[in-house]
């Protein structure tokens, strides 16, 4: 995580925070209730969700609640071409998913999960990548590899729980999880439904995690399923660095 700059500009932060609260929710809702979740005063969020509004990133309803306006579709459009990252992966998720697991790809903030890909067997493609679920970091592989590719020491805190999203591990602490990852290179999460989870960082400093889980997977086949990663890993960063998409050569 970067350090916060000598001067912070605290409303710009606000303001994300806004947006942040409203995505959250996945349905309009009122300036009370962003107040509420924020923890903060109505009179100074209903000044930020009428900026925001303004600027096009959101927009009200006939009832005069918020939801997410153009501005915000188009800049979230423009980010995800222009960071090349799903782009880059799209060939290489493909590929993955021809072999029967689960296949995602997400990227890490604020400790939470959010699955750029996620395409269970015989799900479609489109599905894969319109879903954008978002679970706590400490709850998927993906989350735990990226958390171990971190430079700062893990503070467990700063992990969300979600009662929602939440999935029994057996046995082992997230500090525990991380080290596990460190050493290995990768990540490993077994449920107690019998789905076990492989994660990778892509990058260093990474950009996202790579992950495969399926049920009754046997514990000999992971180290094998963590070397496939890691090479459609660097696959991915090498279409991201090219100029149209292909690996170099």
């Amino acid at each position: 995580m970067q350090s916060l700059p000598a001067q912070p500009n605290n409303s710009l932060m606000l303001g994300m925070e806004c947006l942040r609260a409203i995505t959250d929710a996945r349905r309009p809702i009122g300036s009370r209730e962003v107040a509420r979740r924020m923890g903060l005063t109505h009179t100074r969020v209903n000044r930020l969700l009428g900026t925001l509004a303004y600027m096009g990133m959101l927009e009200r309803d006939a009832e005069r609640r918020y939801r997410p306006g153009p501005a915000l579709h188009m800049l979230a459009a423009q980010s995800i071409m222009a960071s090349r990252l799903l782009p880059a992966a799209m060939p290489v998720l493909k590929r993955l998913s021809r072999q029967g697991h689960t296949v995602a790809l997400g990227t890490l903030w604020q400790g939470r999960i959010c699955y750029l890909f996620h395409e269970r067997p015989g799900q479609s493609v489109e599905d894969a990548i319109l879903r954008h679920e978002i679970w706590p970091a400490d709850q998927s592989s993906l989350g735990i590899a990226l958390l171990a590719a971190g430079k700062e020491p893990l503070d467990p805190a700063s992990v969300p729980s979600d009662p929602v999203r939440e999935r029994k591990l057996p046995g082992q602490s997230l500090s525990e999880l991380v080290e596990q990852a460190r050493e290995r290179g990768y990540a490993e999460l077994r449920f107690t439904d019998d789905t076990i989870s492989v994660g990778v960082a892509v990058g260093a400093p990474p950009v996202a995690g790579l992950g495969i889980s399926s049920q009754h997977l046997g514990h000999e086949f992971v180290p094998r399923i963590a070397a496939t990663l890691h090479e459609a890993a660097a696959e991915i960063l090498d279409r991201m660095s090219s100029d149209d998409g292909e690996p170099q050569e």
